[in-house]
């Protein structure tokens, strides 16, 4: 597996991780890519992954600051090919409200071999 990774996109003071490309192979169940709440956030975070066809491949429970996936587990796996998907970031509160703050979106190139 391959990842590109960009500097996390700073986002009203938050950090939202950004990537360009990442590579998996044909029928795997999972994609090796981080998602997750960088530590110096102070807020939780929501991360669905989507192709651009609006397929949902992964939605997260709730990641505190500091947490995440390095292995995300895929809800279908893809045939060979070249995809656009994107994973949105859902900020919210770290009360037990859950209070929605802003989102965020980070696109790249999914690469099936």
């Amino acid at each position: 597996y391959t990842l590109s990774l960009h500097d996390a996109l700073p986002i009203s003071g938050v950090q939202i991780p950004g990537y360009s490309t990442a590579e998996m192979n044909a029928g795997d169940t999972s994609l090796h890519i981080s998602i997750g709440n960088p530590k110096s956030n102070t807020c939780g975070l929501y991360a669905t992954l989507r192709l651009s066809d609006g397929t949902v491949l992964y939605k997260s429970d709730l990641f505190e600051p500091g947490s995440g996936l390095t292995d995300v587990p895929l809800s279908k796996s893809l045939e060979k090919g070249e995809y656009q998907a994107m994973v949105l970031y859902e900020c919210v509160t770290l009360d037990d409200s859950h209070q929605k703050l802003n989102s965020a979106e980070s696109e790249f190139t999914l690469k099936v071999k």
